[in-house]
């Protein structure tokens, strides 16, 4: 067989690029999921926030308290789940 080098590079050269390609769209996905992340986060933050204005008008005071703690209560639980979750 005079040409099975040339097929055996051939083939790694596919396997390569096939490596490539799946290591670039695993990359895509992480970079979806991390952006998708922060807007969520900023959307919770933001909601709670709106939350805490709406009882500050309506005067409930005790409830501004839970709407303004709830960011940073979310933002302390997604870190130690990620610290220590893996």
């Amino acid at each position: 067989m005079p040409d099975l080098p040339e097929r055996i590079v051939a083939m790694v050269e596919k396997e390569q690029v096939h490596k490539h390609n799946r290591e670039n769209k695993a990359m895509e996905y992480i970079r979806n999921d991390v952006r998708r992340g922060q807007i969520l986060g900023a959307l919770v933050s933001l909601g709670s926030l709106a939350t805490a204005g709406f009882c500050a008008w309506i005067g409930a005071p005790w409830i501004i308290v839970l709407g303004t703690i709830l960011p940073g209560l979310s933002t302390l639980f997604y870190w130690l789940l990620r610290r220590f979750g893996d």
